[in-house]
């Protein structure tokens, strides 16, 4: 109603001009209703959050990450790799809201018991590595269509599970700034395909110069890129 009142008035008075004030009042109404309702929705997820037990409330703010939704809303199209088969969908979902896989060992490579959070980060069971490559490789290829001289690095940096960018760059910007005389910029994803803020950043000006090169709109690029990069994850 509040949005279509300016309107309803107009036409009650039966004016046949429509004019840009209306469009405008129709347009200022539309925002605060969606804005009513996100912080409607933001209270009643926040009310859920707190009669959560850990482990689900911790993968509910996963799942909310900025991109960590993307592989969720797009057609699963199998020319673009946005295809999952049946088994591939059920274990990302496990993932998304910490589950136990079906068909799970009851022990990781490494003796401990089988649990999601401890098999993405054990080192002896190569997932971590897996996940790692699959984001070096596409970046790299993507970067190879804008750029040149290019490397890989032939294994995964060594940090510690849930190290952050500040983590990263104390550990290996000095090095790399004044042996190999170049600049560091840590990108570092979530499990569910979430970025850190200068991921985002340096993904952002990647799209930008892809979308450039390959004649698309930079909101289709960036929305294909964090697609991309979700489904390497998986």
């Amino acid at each position: 109603m509040k949005v279509t009142q300016p309107l309803v008035d107009h036409i009650i008075k039966q004016d046949e001009k429509y004019g840009y004030e209306i469009l405008q009042d129709q347009l200022s109404a539309k925002a605060k209703v969606h804005k009513s309702k996100r912080e409607q929705h933001s209270n009643a997820a926040s009310t859920l959050k707190d009669t959560l037990p850990p482990s689900l409330a911790h993968a509910m703010d996963l799942s909310q990450e900025k991109g960590a939704s993307t592989w969720l809303s797009v057609l699963p199209l199998e020319e673009y790799g946005f295809a999952l088969h049946k088994g591939a969908f059920r274990d990302a979902l496990a993932l998304r809201y910490g589950w136990s896989p079906a068909n799970a060992p009851l022990n990781c490579a490494c003796g401990t018991h089988f649990s999601i959070e401890h098999v993405l980060s054990c080192p002896k069971g190569g997932y971590p590595s897996i996940r790692h490559n699959e984001i070096r490789d596409l970046t790299a290829a993507l970067l190879l269509e804008v750029c040149h001289n290019v490397r890989l690095s032939p294994q995964r940096l060594s940090v510690k599970p849930g190290c952050h960018e500040n983590e990263k760059k104390r550990k290996y910007d000095k090095r790399i700034r004044e042996v190999e005389h170049a600049s560091f910029t840590p990108l570092i994803l979530s499990c569910t395909g979430g970025l850190g803020p200068q991921a985002t950043t340096s993904y952002k000006h990647l799209a930008s110069l892809l979308s450039a090169k390959w004649n698309q709109a930079y909101s289709l690029t960036i929305m294909w890129l964090r697609c991309r990069l979700a489904y390497s994850l998986l």
